[in-house]
């Protein structure tokens, strides 16, 4: 069984998922689920998952070490990259199935809601958007870096 937090975000099969039906979904979600999520789409980034920023630079890196015949290199880096990603799944695991941690009182209402500040909403959605763009559409982050190196 899910916990009530992502059941809440879960829409019945026969509903089309559509930009405006995610917005309206995260709108009525807790702001703790809003930003458990957020969390885990900059830890599977982390850890090189496609669709996000973070696998193109794994990418990136790995192939300048094929391209050179670094193939240890490579080797080890993609290595790394499974054991990397194993703790960050562990740390999504627990986001999602763990217990909150007892003490914890830093932003929290008496309500047991998380406050979190509207500038904070502001750079978690920007650096949401920047993650996917960099994974889904890598050639306009890479375009600005081009144009960096070449003067």
């Amino acid at each position: 069984a899910l916990p009530k937090t992502i059941t809440k975000l879960m829409v019945p099969p026969a509903v089309p998922l559509d930009a405006a039906a995610v917005l309206l979904m995260l709108r009525s979600a807790s702001p703790m689920t809003v930003v458990a999520l957020v969390l885990t789409l900059f830890l599977l980034a982390q850890a090189g998952v496609p669709a996000t920023s973070g696998f193109m630079a794994k990418f990136g890196v790995i192939s300048a070490a094929v391209d050179v015949k670094s193939y240890a290199i490579a080797i080890i880096a993609m290595l790394s990259a499974v054991v990397a990603a194993s703790f960050y799944l562990r740390i999504v695991m627990r986001m999602y199935t763990g217990d909150p941690v007892a003490g914890i009182s830093d932003g929290i209402g008496e309500s047991g809601e998380l406050h979190v500040a509207p500038g904070v909403w502001i750079a978690l959605a920007i650096a949401a958007v920047v993650t996917l763009l960099g994974g889904i559409l890598p050639q306009l982050f890479l375009h600005f870096a081009d144009r960096a190196l070449l003067g």
